[in-house]
């Protein structure tokens, strides 16, 4: 495989909020408010997104949207792409550091903070907490009742750091394969998420428990097949697509609009079949999941953008069309080598890649104390730093593949889902498989971009992630295990570190 390039860096940054009385989960949305407010001080244009019934769910900012994620306990800022061959990890650095401060402002007014973990580690799912924090999005209310997800499995503030890295259309099945090859690595070097519900979970980064655990009662087999990796890597962008809308699939609600997290209504065709089999067919009868109303919905390409979310694995390939292919077109160019990627390079106005498998990790008091300002630092932008160093490296996938088989691929994953950095599976070792994507993530970065891998540097020279850390102060506190959580809440408040001025 050639060496790939990044065209542009993003990310998806999601913070558990904690109250700062006793760091119990925190309802953000006074916070979000404030942030609101402060930003119309500065900008009065700052727009903000709303429901239907006109309750804040988003502000915008110079760099993306601040809103939430599932739930009104968990933070998600949603970064635009900063384009650029060289300089761009250290611009969106800067960005995320003014984000974070701000957030940390709005959240303190309310007695709230952002929590360095993956997963609030004593928040227990009940209906009536769900009902409480849940946003509100009819989407999650099709996944619940037609799909049979357990939506609420999430509610506890699960966190990732989703780093996302603008390729070309050419690249994209390659780079996907590459960061599903690597995630093992990012699970090593990024849990967080040791405890759930007040106990020891039994995994470093028990976050990555959700999947399997929303659709483990799911109405279709496929849903619960699309969590799973694949038996072989992606041959091409038609291999891709008709794996995730494979016939055994069905066709998730549509939206009338661009989004399928619409706040208005969404639309269920009348007789169910995959997504494929709508896009060859005619005009189909549909009702409305609210209202029940009918309706007929002619096939387009916007519903093959609009449901491209359709699995869940640890990277998924995003893109959006400047102008849509004609369904035929498309769909004739799924039994020809290269021809999809060819329709999608005329048509798409960006293509990118979304990993999804590093846990949150921020800075706190304890770190920037143990291990320096330079590791703290880059602990936010480190995923970013090794997605797109790993993407820009010579030679990345064969040395990793040499490493890591894809056929020894699941096994290690779910050591290091347990075991973090001492996972073993098959004779290979988390350590030495995040040692050597950081390794090749270096090769891949600028000499100032080096600084951003100082906080995966720091868990390989150390032998601890932070769900290690994590459980290092709870096994070592006097007290009892609530006193020990609680001891833990109060140490993994967010400290914000701002970049090195070599990034100005």
């Amino acid at each position: 495989m050639s060496t790939l390039t990044s065209l542009s860096v993003g990310l998806e940054l999601e913070l558990p909020v904690a109250r700062s009385a006793d760091g119990s989960t925190g309802d953000a949305r006074p916070a979000l408010a404030t942030l609101l407010a402060e930003r119309r001080a500065r900008a009065p244009a700052t727009a903000a997104l709303r429901t239907t019934d006109g309750s804040l769910l988003g502000v915008a900012s110079p760099w993306g949207l601040s809103s939430f994620d599932n739930g009104y306990n968990n933070l998600e800022t949603s970064f635009a792409p900063v384009f650029g061959r060289t300089g761009s990890l250290n611009r969106l650095a800067r960005q995320v550091a003014a984000e974070q401060a701000e957030l940390e402002s709005a959240l303190a007014a309310h007695d709230l903070y952002a929590l360095n973990l993956a997963e609030h580690p004593c928040t227990a799912s009940t209906p009536q907490r769900y009902a409480s924090l849940r946003a509100p999005r009819p989407i999650y209310d099709y996944w619940i009742g037609a799909r049979g997800w357990d939506h609420a499995a999430g509610i506890d503030a699960k966190a990732q750091n989703g780093p996302t890295t603008g390729v070309a259309v050419a690249d994209a099945v390659a780079g996907l394969n590459l960061l599903l090859l690597a995630a093992p690595a990012f699970i090593a070097l990024f849990a967080n998420s040791p405890f759930e519900a007040g106990q020891y979970s039994g995994h470093r980064e028990n976050r990555l428990q959700l999947w399997r655990r929303m659709f483990a009662r799911a109405h279709h087999a496929a849903d619960r097949r699309l969590c799973e990796l694949p038996a072989r890597p992606f041959a091409g962008l038609a291999d891709y697509l008709r794996w995730v809308f494979a016939p055994d699939t069905v066709m998730h609600a549509i939206a009338t609009d661009a989004s399928y997290k619409t706040f208005d209504e969404l639309y269920v065709l009348d007789e169910p079949q995959s997504l494929l089999s709508f896009l060859a067919g005619p005009a189909q009868q549909a009702h409305g999941i609210r209202l029940r109303q009918g309706c007929r919905i002619t096939p387009s390409l916007a519903h093959l953008e609009q449901l491209q979310f359709a699995h869940f694995l640890d990277a998924r390939i995003r893109f959006a069309f400047a102008s849509l292919p004609g369904c035929t077109e498309f769909l004739a160019t799924l039994d020809q080598d290269g021809a999809t990627e060819a329709l999608f390079a005329r048509h798409c106005r960006h293509v990118y890649l979304e990993g999804r498998v590093a846990g949150n990790t921020l800075a706190d008091a304890n770190l920037l104390a143990e291990a320096g300002a330079g590791v703290a630092a880059s602990c936010v932008m480190a995923p970013s730093a090794v997605q797109t160093g790993l993407l820009n490296a010579p030679g990345a996938w064969e040395k990793l593949h040499a490493a890591l088989p894809w056929a020894q691929l699941g096994g290690l994953r779910e050591a290091c889902i347990r075991d973090g950095l001492a996972a073993e599976s098959g004779g290979i070792t988390g350590r030495d498989i995040a040692a050597l994507v950081v390794e090749l993530a270096s090769s891949g970065l600028a000499a100032d971009e080096q600084w951003l891998l100082a906080y995966p540097r720091h868990v390989l020279a150390s032998g601890a992630n932070a769900a290690d850390r994590a459980l290092q102060l709870v096994a070592s506190h006097p007290g009892t295990q609530d006193e020990a959580l609680a001891a833990l809440l109060k140490a993994r408040r967010m400290v914000v570190v701002p970049p090195p001025l070599l990034c100005d």
